[in-house]
């Protein structure tokens, strides 16, 4: 269970643990995180670094957005992005 400070809570829960068949996610099935800013994706990530969590790679450009993508809680992929727009850009990558 995840719970923050707005009332958001998210359940996620094993079939086997209510005795149901398990089931495969579909392809591409992840749960996102939108922030609003470039900057908060790297407060993000900096604040995840620090908990030990492994990522599949630096926080980035990907397509329209930037972000990261990390799996968790069985194998789950989860996403944090922001939308790139004229205003947005994403922070230069260091040579």
């Amino acid at each position: 269970m995840l719970s923050d400070e707005h009332g958001f809570t998210l359940v996620l829960m094993n079939p086997q643990a209510m005795r149901q068949e398990m089931r495969p996610y579909p392809d591409g099935f992840h749960i996102g995180f939108l922030l609003d800013t470039p900057e908060q994706v790297e407060q993000t990530y900096q604040r995840l670094v620090a908990e030990g969590v492994q990522f599949l790679h630096e926080p980035r450009k990907i397509r329209k957005s930037y972000g990261f993508y990390f799996t968790a809680l069985d194998d789950i992929l989860f996403e944090v992005s922001c939308p790139l727009s004229l205003q947005a850009t994403a922070p230069q990558e260091s040579a």
